[in-house]
């Protein structure tokens, strides 16, 4: 399974994050951006959060380093 994470602010999109998951119970961030002028805002450890908040709906849990 593969999943995009996408991060808006008012609209704009600001950040985006792919996700791929190797089992039910591990997964990678393989790539990760967040605009230069919006980092520092948490936007990326939202991003990073995803497969955590995911894996409750999809069985999802656990991610890997």
């Amino acid at each position: 399974m593969r999943e995009v994470i996408v991060a808006y602010e008012e609209g704009a999109l600001v950040g985006c994050g792919a996700i791929r998951a190797f089992t039910n119970e591990a997964t990678e961030v393989k790539r990760m951006y967040v605009r230069p002028d919006r980092r520092g805002l948490g936007i990326a450890s939202t991003i990073l959060a995803a497969p955590r908040r995911m894996g409750k709906r999809t069985r999802l849990s656990k991610d890997r380093a």
